[in-house]
This record gives C-alpha cells, structure tokens and sequence, in this order.
C-alpha cells in the first residue's frame, strides 16, 4: 500500500491497483464525475508514474451515512417500539465497529455501557436522520488509453435538503491498476 497526501494505492490480488479516493459533496447521486476521475488519474501517477497510461477497468461512486454532527446514531428510536440504530459513521464505520457494536449491545442487554451513550442518542432521527455521502472509485489496467466503464451503481435520488451540509459528499474515488510487470 501506498499512502501520501490524502490518497491510496492498493494492490489488489488480481493484479490490478485500487486508486482512492475522493470526496463530494453531491446530494444522493452516486454517478462517478470525471472531476473524481481526472483527479484519481492524478493522484496515481504521482504516487506511481508507471501507471501513467494504464487504461481504466472501472470507476464508481457509493454513498457512507453520516450524521449532520459527525458523530454516529447508537440507541433506541424514540416512538418507534423496539427500532434501534447503529449507523452514521460515515468514513470511520470499520473502525469504530467493536465499539459502537459494544455500546449497542450493553444497551439492548440493560448492561452498564461501556462509555456514555447520550452523545449517540439523537431526538428527531427519523426526520432529521442521516445525511450519505458517496464513495466513488475507479479501476485501471497498464495499456495504451484511457476508457470508462459504465458505472455498475448509478442512480440519483434528491434528499430534498438545502443549505450547508445538505445532501451527502461522494466519498473515495478509487482506482485499480495492474502492477508493474
């Protein structure tokens, strides 16, 4: 793995490298941009100039719930018998999994939570809930050109939201790329 100024490059098994990763701020719209995927095309000749003409094998985009706060939904729904959340953890969901998992689980048993859960507990989360924001990534193969794969998660949907921090960001653009023979 390579890691420098905010983005990646990962070998990947089947010989291709995972290129990522970008974030925008762009409703519910899961389509990749060619901004993400000019930018990604960037980032992995700088942080592996062999990859300068890899041709593209796919680029894709993903939404990452995230709360208005940034900080995750843990606890009981309010009005809604028996509903319970863990989410809205936006970039950070593999990381903080044992623990908000932990959290969720004292307070599904009636245990002693391992930390104070009233930070995770939001009124209005039904009608003010999660804002997504999308991943996006691409995959590259070494060859002569450049051509973009359909993006097999396209779609678009209006969150019905306005003003700062409506909608979602679209997330890590990645790319996959052949290493060098």
């Amino acid at each position: 793995m390579v890691l420098a100024k905010g983005r990646y490059a990962i070998p990947r098994r089947d010989g291709h490298i995972l290129i990522g990763s970008t974030l925008e701020h762009a409703g519910f719209d899961k389509t990749p941009t060619e901004a993400a995927l000019a930018s990604l095309r960037a980032s992995a000749e700088a942080l592996l100039p062999a990859l300068a003409e890899a041709e593209l094998v796919g680029h894709w985009a993903g939404l990452r719930p995230g709360s208005p706060e940034g900080v995750p939904f843990i606890g009981r729904v309010p009005g809604y018998e028996g509903l319970w959340l863990n989410c809205g953890h936006y970039r950070n969901g593999l990381v903080l999994a044992p623990a908000s998992c932990r959290l969720l689980a004292d307070l599904l048993l009636d245990r002693t939570p391992i930390i104070d859960p009233a930070p995770m507990r939001r009124q209005g989360v039904c009608t003010d809930g999660l804002r997504p924001r999308a991943t996006a990534a691409a995959v590259l193969q070494r060859g002569s050109g450049v051509s973009r794969s359909p993006a097999s998660s396209a779609g678009s949907a209006s969150s019905g939201r306005s003003g700062p921090g409506a909608g979602r960001r679209r997330c890590g653009s990645s790319g996959s790329l052949p290493g060098p023979a």
